[in-house]
C-alpha cells in the first residue's frame, strides 16, 4: 500500500493558549505499508512507514523539520479470535527545526517504543426469515 495525505490548518490556533484544537501549520506525509499474514501458521507481521513534511506555523513562525516514522505489528493468532504480539514505533526527525520563531537551534526529535498488544474479534451473523 502507498499513501499521500496531508494536514491544513484547522480551528483557532493562539500560541499563548495552554490547549489548542489545530497545530497551525500544514504537512504533506507520505508513505507505505505491508502485511504479512499466514492462516495456517497464524502469524502476522505489519510495517507502515513515512515521511513527513511540515510547513511553517505563520502564528509562531516556527518550522518543524522533516520526519521519517514506523509502526510496526508482529502477532500469533492463539485462537480465531485472539491474538497476542509486539508493537513498535519509531520517530526520527531528519532536519532540525528552523523558522524565525525558533529559539531552540537545530533541534531534532527522537522517540521510539514497544509494548505488548493483544487483540480479539467476533463474527456476527446476521440471520434472515424468509
Amino acid at each position: 500500500m502507498f499513501r499521500v495525505t496531508g494536514d491544513i490548518p484547522v480551528g483557532a490556533y493562539d500560541p499563548r493558549r495552554l490547549a489548542n484544537i489545530g497545530i497551525g501549520h500544514g504537512a504533506i506525509d507520505g508513505g507505505g505499508g505491508y502485511t504479512y499474514f499466514n492462516p495456517q501458521m497464524g502469524h502476522e507481521f505489519s510495517a507502515v512507514a513515512g515521511l513527513t513534511y511540515n510547513f511553517e506555523n505563520p502564528d509562531t513562525n516556527y518550522k518543524s523539520g522533516i520526519d521519517f516514522h514506523l509502526d510496526w505489528g508482529a502477532s500469533q493468532f492463539v485462537t480465531k479470535q485472539l491474538q497476542v504480539g509486539l508493537v513498535g514505533y519509531a520517530y526520527q526527525q531528519l532536519t532540525g527545526d528552523s523558522g524565525a520563531g525558533n529559539r531552540v537551534g537545530d533541534f531534532k526529535s527522537r522517540v521510539f517504543g514497544w509494548g505488548r498488544s493483544s487483540a480479539t474479534s467476533s463474527r456476527w451473523a446476521i440471520t434472515r426469515a424468509i
